[in-house]
């Protein structure tokens, strides 16, 4: 709540990394989610109110919703995935999971899914763009490459291109 911002601004904290993902922008398929917009409204709102630049994140862990992370909506990926996936503990060991791993590979080799996520994104970037302490828009937290080999693979053939599609579109 707004007193948490304030707490961190008498701390020193002057810049907020806001969090949102694509769940929450598009919790189902190609419907934008105005009740989530405002709850992040009242967020950007109290960061504001207490001084504080804001880089709004567009945050992924364990691909999404489907494995207990965020990012990513439950829709977003093959049902049959998340019914295979057996949770891991610590919770960043689920990355290694084979069902996690093939959610990343789809979304990475599918234009059409990223299209929903670049979506989303631009409806977030456009909500707030006028927003004087907005100083920053990271494109999608810590990518992970899937079951890629070679990382430098990977952020050749697949990473570059989308965030080359996500900064066109913004």
């Amino acid at each position: 709540g707004p007193e948490d911002y304030q707490r961190l601004q008498s701390w020193g904290f002057n810049v907020i990394r806001l969090l949102t993902g694509w769940a929450a922008i598009m919790p189902e398929e190609d419907v934008i989610s105005e009740t989530n917009l405002l709850d992040l409204d009242g967020r950007f709102d109290a960061s504001e109110a207490a001084g504080q630049w804001v880089i709004l994140d567009f945050h992924q862990d364990v691909y999404g919703e489907g494995f207990g992370g965020n990012g990513g909506p439950r829709w977003s990926c093959d049902p049959a995935l998340y019914d295979a996936h057996e949770p891991q503990s610590p919770w960043y060991l689920n990355y290694t999971s084979p069902q996690v791993q093939e959610c990343y590979d789809r979304f990475w080799q599918t234009p059409e899914l990223q299209d929903k996520f670049i979506t989303a994104a631009v409806t977030a970037a456009l909500r707030y763009a006028d927003r004087e302490k907005l100083i920053g828009f990271d494109l999608y937290n810590e990518p992970n490459w899937g079951s890629a080999e070679v990382m430098a693979d990977f952020e050749r053939d697949y990473l570059q291109t989308f965030f080359i599609r996500v900064m066109d579109a913004l």
